[in-house]
């Protein structure tokens, strides 16, 4: 359930950021690397959540 609800959120891309910015600031601490690592893969990657094409 885990690895569907963050798939959601990537494929939800750049509409997902806000609340994941908020979910860090109110995350427990053992609980921060799962929000900050989905947070790293949306703003690295793109908008879609995938790979940037050039």
């Amino acid at each position: 359930m885990r690895a569907e609800a963050a798939a959601g959120l990537l494929r939800t891309g750049e509409a997902a950021i806000p609340a994941l910015r908020h979910a860090v600031s109110h995350a427990r601490p053992d609980k921060r690397p799962r929000c900050t690592g989905l947070l790293e893969q949306l703003t690295l990657t793109g908008t879609d959540g995938g790979p940037q094409q050039e």
